[in-house]
């Protein structure tokens, strides 16, 4: 492979094997590259019973470093639990 070229807003790939440049696409048509995923501004959080949980459970198990984490993992109580509702 001698050269390898992704242009903005394109869904191709471009290469050259040897002279004569070759375009394959490497995205599904389904995939919108006009649009962003909307940023966070907020922390997530989880649910502040999981949290107490955790920290009430797990954390005397865990090395001193570890806990700073979870003490500070902001608590969320309208956040959807990931483990059961992935999205």
């Amino acid at each position: 492979m001698a050269v390898v070229e992704f242009r903005r807003g394109s869904r191709s790939v471009f290469f050259k094997p040897s002279h004569q440049p070759e375009e394959g696409e490497f995205l599904k048509k389904t995939f919108s590259i006009e649009t962003l995923p909307t940023s966070r501004t907020q922390p997530r959080g989880i649910p502040s019973l999981k949290r107490a949980d955790i920290i009430k459970i797990l954390c005397p198990m865990m090395p001193e470093s570890r806990r700073t984490f979870w003490n500070n993992l902001p608590s969320n109580d309208t956040s959807l639990d990931l483990i059961d509702n992935f999205v």
